[in-house]
């Protein structure tokens, strides 16, 4: 029985809750928050860099571009971490309005030289942080509940 009970207790993933209110500054506080914490439970600075770079990337455009008049509301942020051996998710929920996650997604064929470049050109202006999102995480899914509510789920790998 006690075997039993520290293999449980082993295999289940390290998680924490957070919110965060929707302000730049208080965004720039649960960035280095989750640093820490990534440091902490990991012990990987690179992989604390990347984690701090997806929050701050994708928390602020929640707040700048995705809440807009909903921010007057005040609406809470809400951030799910969770550690499992070899990777870590991250579930982020908000009342922002909902996007297109194919924005400043770029080919991976080389066929069509002219619309890469197009895209690319895109990426200039705008979609620069999606972009950076899709390069540090495995896989991101998104769901919006409602027409009210967003959860976007980070899938990160580390070793």
């Amino acid at each position: 029985v006690t075997l039993a009970a520290i293999s449980r207790h082993t295999l289940r993933p390290r998680s924490y809750d957070f919110t965060v209110s929707p302000s730049v500054y208080e965004v720039d506080e649960f960035v280095q928050r989750a640093n820490n914490l990534v440091l902490e439970q990991t012990h990987d600075e690179m992989l604390a860099g990347k984690v701090e770079i997806l929050f701050s990337e994708f928390l602020n455009n929640i707040v700048v571009h995705g809440l807009g008049q909903r921010n007057a509301k005040r609406p809470i942020i809400s951030v799910h971490i969770e550690f499992h051996e070899k990777d870590m998710m991250i579930v982020v929920c908000d009342q922002g309005k909902a996007w297109d996650m194919q924005l400043g997604e770029t080919s991976n064929t080389q066929t069509d030289n002219f619309f890469s470049d197009l895209k690319n050109r895109r990426l200039e202006f705008h979609g620069r942080g999606l972009h950076l999102l899709k390069t540090i995480s495995t896989s991101i899914t998104r769901s919006r509940y409602a027409d009210t509510l967003n959860e976007t789920i980070f899938l990160i790998n580390y070793q």
